[in-house]
């Protein structure tokens, strides 16, 4: 039997919550990884039949493992119960024994310096990989996330934060939680101070992103933020199609499409499908860039540094001042660089 916690239907009333949801735990009812498929059919099955009568139900829009039992993350709507009791009946006919109550990481928005963080960041185009794959991918990530304090590290997969983390949660339950849940990306964040870096997985996009920065700005910071983010290209290569490293602003949607006019490239057009341009050209050209070696570009070796990785070349700018210097590159050097790789950027 799964029973509801009255502080579900408390938490769902209460007028000082942030956002528009909560998010509910399924406690106590055995291991996580052999509960997530269960628990993701039953609900998807719920949301094919809603709920006769209810003018506004709420919708669950998230089911998500943690270190605490799966998540669901309800939604929008003004009735959750003629939702969520349905998913609690049909739960217990499955032999499902646990409680559903509020889970007690709290819903609060991220920290405002998200918005303006000063980054370097790199972003693989990757192919859906199989667990095995993506347990490989995320092993390393860690070795690139260094990790000395999980104390310090959030993991999150879509908008449910984990209440604690180490390396063998993420390995077991962010590789279940995103082949179950493909349209909610999967963070780890490593907090030191004002300085963070983070990985994230975009599934849905097929992004695998690497991040570093300041809450404020690099400032000096800068050289060794390139150095790191660089060498997540290497690390990202084995399970990439393509890839480039660049200055950006804000952590926000990081690894899905571009969708504001500033943070595109210059030469992509709105018209362009992103995912679909990255597996057969370069997107613009980059301070450093990850391309496959079948594309046969041809590197000026005065301006470019190429090195082999796997079956893909390591494109690094030799100057690396006009690229990384400050958040836009130098007009100039993009130029000329375009003018290298004309042949496989977008249409205009």
């Amino acid at each position: 039997m799964t029973v509801i916690d009255q502080g579900v239907w408390d938490r769902w009333y209460d007028d000082d919550r942030e956002g528009p949801g909560i998010t509910i735990l399924l406690a106590d009812a055995g291991p996580v990884t052999a509960l997530l498929p269960v628990v993701r059919e039953v609900v998807d099955r719920s949301l094919l039949a809603p709920p006769e009568g209810v003018e506004d139900p709420a919708d669950i829009d998230e089911v998500v493992p943690t270190p605490d039992g799966v998540c669901l993350g309800a939604v929008d709507g003004a009735e959750l119960r003629p939702r969520l009791e349905p998913i609690a009946a049909e739960l217990g006919r499955r032999g499902v024994a646990g409680a559903l109550l509020p889970y007690p990481v709290p819903d609060a928005p991220p920290p405002a310096f998200w918005w303006h963080a000063d980054i370097v960041q790199c972003r693989l185009a990757v192919d859906p990989a199989p667990e095995r794959g993506l347990r490989e991918g995320l092993t390393a990530a860690l070795s690139w996330l260094a990790v000395t304090d999980w104390s310090t590290v959030e993991v999150s997969i879509g908008a449910v934060p984990w209440s604690r983390a180490t390396a063998d949660l993420v390995l077991d339950l962010v590789p279940a939680g995103l082949a179950v849940s493909p349209r909610h990306p999967a963070q780890i964040l490593v907090a030191d101070g004002r300085r963070f870096r983070l990985v994230r997985f975009v599934p849905e996009t097929g992004h695998l992103v690497f991040a570093t920065g300041a809450a404020d700005h690099l400032g000096p910071d800068v050289t060794d933020a390139t150095a790191r983010i660089v060498r997540a290209l290497e690390v990202g290569a084995p399970w990439s199609r393509y890839g480039f490293a660049r200055r950006a602003r804000g952590l926000l949607d990081l690894g899905g499409p571009w969708h504001r006019p500033e943070d595109r490239p210059g030469v992509l057009p709105t018209a362009v499908d992103e995912r679909t341009f990255e597996e057969r050209g370069v997107l613009d050209v980059f301070g450093a860039q990850l391309v496959p070696r079948s594309w046969g570009l041809s590197w000026p070796a005065d301006r470019w540094s190429v090195r082999a990785v796997g079956d893909k070349d390591l494109v690094v700018a030799r100057d690396p001042g006009p690229w990384w210097a400050s958040p836009r590159p130098d007009p100039q050097a993009r130029a000329r660089g375009r003018a290298d790789v004309a042949t496989h950027l977008p249409p205009d």
